[in-house]
């Protein structure tokens, strides 16, 4: 999902089969639009707002992951072909920094193979930043605080993650805070008046978190909530405007 002029706009996903559909949601309603054309159906596509469009990558379909990159004007999505581009892959971290859709991570299409690069799209082309950087994994989340693109958590091939890495843009620093969530992936990440919100996600393939933190750009803050969703993983999250 992603916003787009005061809409949570949402694309495809799986249900009893993999779909290709496109919905806004403006608070009250939703609503199924009909574009000249659409990407081929998947799900765990990477998306993000940038310069007032919608812009998709890859994710995974019937058979395969894609490689292909998508952007989508609130009536008709537009397919690219930018000179250079991230390998296909599912299940990657994706935010909007400074102007430019910045890309991390993922899985290919079996699993078998976890990323751990760094790409950013400028609505032309994606150029891969030759950086280090978090290790790789799949099923983490990014969301931008302050001047910053936040990132934490995730799964690699060793198991979750419980780390918190900064992206100024042009490089990766990982920061240690006092006090963190538990390693997890799956989790939701948003940014909600300056701060970012974690909520759930699963420590292992068992156990499922209905924890609440707020980053504050230096510290994690667990809250103490009177209610609270049930745990679960790998949701969705949008702030409404």
């Amino acid at each position: 999902m992603a916003t787009l002029d005061g809409k949570v706009v949402l694309f495809g996903g799986y249900g009893t089969s993999y779909q290709n559909d496109t919905w806004t949601f403006d608070g009250v309603d939703w609503t199924q639009l009909s574009s000249t054309n659409s990407p081929p159906a998947r799900e765990c596509a990477a998306m993000a707002t940038r310069n007032g469009v919608v812009v998709l990558f890859g994710g995974r379909g019937a058979s395969a992951s894609f490689d292909d990159t998508w952007t989508f004007d609130g009536t008709n999505w537009t397919e690219l072909s930018p000179a250079t581009s991230p390998t296909a892959r599912e299940y990657a971290a994706v935010a909007t920094l400074g102007g430019n859709v910045v890309l991390f991570g993922g899985s290919d299409d079996l699993m078998n193979y976890v990323f751990d690069d760094t790409w950013t799209f400028d609505g032309t082309n994606w150029a891969q930043l030759s950086i280090l950087g978090p290790s790789t994994r799949d099923f983490s989340s990014a969301a931008v605080e302050g001047s910053d693109l936040v990132l934490f958590g995730g799964e690699s091939n060793e198991g979750v993650d419980g780390d918190t890495w900064t992206f100024d843009g042009t490089n990766w620093a990982q920061a240690f805070p006092t006090f963190s969530p538990t390693p997890r992936e799956g989790f939701t990440l948003a940014t909600l008046d300056g701060e970012l919100v974690l909520f759930g996600g699963a420590s292992d393939n068992v156990s499922v978190l209905d924890d609440t933190w707020t980053f504050d750009g230096t510290v994690w803050a667990q809250l103490d909530l009177v209610t609270s969703p049930p745990g679960r993983v790998r949701a969705s999250v949008a702030v409404l405007p």
